[in-house]
This record gives structure tokens, sequence and C-alpha cells, in this order.
């Protein structure tokens, strides 16, 4: 069977996991189910999109559809508990609500338009329902905090987006005036002003605690630092290490500062 070998997407699945089990203070079998199960979801996807890429080659096509029956199969293994011994009913609307975006991104795939802004918000929108998932088994009731889980942690990770993108437009060092660096880092911008308009929102409704967006300050500084401050491109390594750095801390304090 084929592994996938998408880091990045790995570590958003991760944090989606651990956001939604930390957020409902509980961790247990059904826990571990679901994020078996979800790892096998992704890796099935993530084969079926290599053989949508390869539809030309017969063999490789086939490959890529055995491997993503087989890790099917083993998401189902693992979710049929969920469903069947403990009754996490809601687990399978929750299903189809994930399943539109992943649809939407295999045919994205199939037309090569995956890498675009539009189709990697797409991906990171599935990718993030897993945290509305572990918080509905590990707290074991369904309540709309389980969504807003899903927004909150698709919210952080859709920023890596325009963040990495920056990062490519700075692929050697250049000694640019503010105003130059501002243009390149412009869609980072605008999703910072996204980001925070939409949090200090859920803030004034009462939807979340205003401390909250204290997990989303170091999201911002370094994108304030790499638009105006940044020397050029980083290394691949440096810039992997850097966001899991990151993106731990925002676990950190995300959890010290979610009051479900």
């Amino acid at each position: 069977m084929v592994i996938p070998r998408e880091h990045g997407a790995w570590f958003m699945l991760l944090i989606s996991l651990v956001i939604g089990t930390g957020a409902a203070r509980s961790f247990g079998l059904p826990s571990i189910l679901l994020g078996l199960s979800a790892a096998a979801m992704f890796s099935s996807l993530y084969s079926l999109g290599e053989g949508v890429k390869k539809a030309s080659i017969a063999r490789e096509m086939k490959r890529e559809a055995i491997s993503s029956f087989i890790y099917f199969i083993l998401a189902l293994v693992f979710a049929a508990p969920l469903v069947i011994i403990y009754r996490f009913w809601s687990l399978l609307p929750l299903g189809l609500l994930a399943a539109p975006f992943f649809a939407i991104y295999l045919y994205l795939i199939s037309q090569r338009k995956h890498r675009t802004i539009r189709g990697e918000i797409i991906n990171i929108a599935g990718i993030s329902f897993p945290a509305a998932a572990s918080y509905y088994v590990s707290s074991g009731v369904w309540t709309d905090t389980a969504l807003l889980l899903w927004l909150l942690t698709f919210l952080y990770s859709a920023g890596s987006i325009f963040y990495v993108r920056l990062k490519v437009k700075q692929k050697a060092p250049f000694p640019a005036s503010p105003g130059q660096r501002f243009l390149l880092g412009k869609e980072l911008m605008a999703y910072l002003i996204f980001l925070f308009a939409t949090l200090i929102i859920l803030a004034i409704t009462g939807l979340i605690p205003f401390i909250l967006l204290a997990a989303y300050l170091p999201l911002a500084l370094k994108s304030l630092f790499s638009i105006f401050y940044s020397r050029g491109m980083m290394s691949i390594k440096r810039v992997g290490i850097a966001e899991t750095g990151y993106s731990a801390l925002f676990v950190a304090l995300f959890l010290f500062t979610f009051q479900p």
C-alpha cells in the first residue's frame, strides 16, 4: 500500500485530532479508534487522488485504486465500533458534511487545479473535520461546539496556504522596500485581516472567549515578520521545523484558553 508523503497534511490532521480531543478534556478508546479511522480515510483519499493523477497509466491507476480500497476498508473497520457499539450516530451526518469537500478536491486534482488557493482551502477544510469528530467521540455528546472547533482549526491551518505562498515568492534574498514587501505579502495580510475579523465577531457573539485570540497571535507575528523583515526563502527543512514549533504553540495556547 502507498503511505501518503504529505507531511504538512498529516500534521494538519494531527492538529485537528488533538484540538478536538483536548477541548473535550477526555481521552479513551473512542478517541483512538477515531484517530485510526481518520488516518486510514486520509490515506484512502490520498491514494485515490494519486490514482486520478495517473489515470493515463493503467497499471499505476490500478495500484492506487487497490491501495485506496484497502485503506477505506480499514477506516470503516475502525469507525464501525464507534457507531455500532458506542452509538455515535452523528458521525454519519458529519461524514456527509465532509464528503463534498473531498469530492470537489478530487475533481480539482483531475483538472490539475488542486494546488491553487481554492484547491488548498477546500482540502484543508476537509482535513479539519476530525476536530469536530474527535470532540464528539471524546466528550460523548453532540453539541455545536464540535462544528465550532472545526471552524477554528480550519481558520488556523488555512493561514499556512498564504504563508507558504509568500515564502515561495521569497526564493532569493532581496533588499525590497516596505512597499514592495507589502505587495508581495498582500494575500497573507488580507487573510490575517479576515482571520482576526472573524475571531472578533465570534468573541463578540459569545461563541469564543476573547482570550482565545492569543492562540492565533504567533501566526500573526510570524506572518508580519516574514512580510516585512524576512531576508529570503528558508530551506524546506527549516520551514518544516519552524511550522512544527508554531503549530505546537498554537495547540498549547488554544487548549489553555478554549472554554467548551
